[in-house]
């Protein structure tokens, strides 16, 4: 059988590089005007911080996605900003939830959707739980669409139970090669 779900540890130094990327990224949108609009914000934080927070667990995943897929994880504002892809092609959406879903919305670019489960292990150590992935169209599930606090619009949310198990990731990216998982 072959990989279903993978775990990827990301260290200190890994953290610590993530921790200085939100900080600029924040500032990077907000020069731009292109900050995030959430209405939510979750109790015990700032907009900021939970904005940050969010943005933590994202990149977090996205990092995860790259070292399993052995290409360069680069972190680059203006390519985010303009709309790139998250990870040799593909998109990621992480969560701290372990039984969250991938979260999809209408607006959002057709592609291939990763969704990593980001654990905070302690402030410098990470463990993320690649837990498997859908096409964009296949999120698009109209009984999984709910009112959302934090976009402006609802999102779709597809249960990991109807993921495509992690080995099975169609390729797009003749650079990245698939690990054999952690």
């Amino acid at each position: 059988m072959g990989v279903t779900r993978a775990v990827i540890e990301l260290g200190p130094d890994d953290v610590g590089e993530l921790r200085m990327f939100v900080d600029y990224f924040y500032t990077k949108r907000h020069e731009h005007g292109e900050l995030k609009t959430t209405s939510y914000v979750k109790p015990g934080y700032t907009r900021e911080t939970w904005i940050k927070r969010c943005d933590m667990i994202g990149f977090a995943a996205e990092m995860a996605l790259a070292r399993y897929l052995h290409v360069p994880y680069a972190l680059e504002a203006d390519a985010k900003l303009a709309g790139a892809y998250d990870v040799a092609g593909y998109e990621v959406r992480g969560t701290d939830l372990a039984n969250g879903c991938l979260i999809t919305r209408d607006y959002d670019k057709p592609a291939i959707y990763v969704l990593g489960i980001v654990d905070r292990v302690d402030y410098s150590n990470y463990h993320v739980t690649l837990a498997g992935w859908a096409h964009y169209a296949d999120t698009l599930v109209p009984e999984r669409q709910r009112p959302s606090d934090w976009y402006k619009t609802a999102a779709y949310y597809t249960p990991q139970t109807e993921l495509h198990p992690l080995g099975t990731l169609p390729t797009l990216n003749k650079k990245a090669t698939v690990s054999n998982g952690i």
